[in-house]
């Protein structure tokens, strides 16, 4: 369970950094739209006729950044909930022996990852009792499951 906690934990990391990039985002966007509409205030002020039509198409163009913008920022939520919610319906035989949510190991396969962790995960080789039962639990857990 301790692969799974350290899954969990780096899954939430993971989403913090997305939330804090998401939200340096928003903050960009919404100086460069303040800009905008400076800029444009101050065409206002000046009288001349034709910023108005200048105005009208800014603002247009302003709504359909702002629109481009969120449906990006969905787009974007929605992939990392999926890989979220991948990576949270792994099974405890896949964190043990290390499989991503994209593999779909054979027997070969499972039987190679066993022997490569089992190496560190040995009493005799800086490892513990509890490390090779997990790791021997999560192979007999694979192989029953890809028969």
């Amino acid at each position: 369970m301790k692969g799974f906690a350290s899954l969990v934990l780096t899954a939430l990391g993971l989403l913090v950094v997305v939330v804090w990039v998401v939200g340096h985002l928003v903050v960009l966007l919404a100086i460069s739209l303040g800009r905008r509409r400076r800029d444009l205030t101050t065409q206002v002020e000046t009288g001349d006729p034709l910023n108005w039509a200048h105005v009208r198409l800014s603002e247009a163009a302003i709504h359909r950044d702002g629109q481009a913008f969120e449906r990006e920022q969905q787009s974007r939520a929605r992939r990392y909930e999926a890989q979220f919610q991948a990576w949270a319906s792994l099974k405890p035989w896949q964190i043990a022996l290390c499989f991503t949510p994209d593999d779909h190991p054979t027997q070969a396969d499972i039987l190679t990852r066993y022997k490569q962790l089992a190496v560190s995960a040995h009493p005799d080789h800086g490892g513990s009792h509890e490390q090779m039962v997990t790791l021997q639990g999560a192979r007999d857990a694979a192989l029953k499951e890809c028969v």
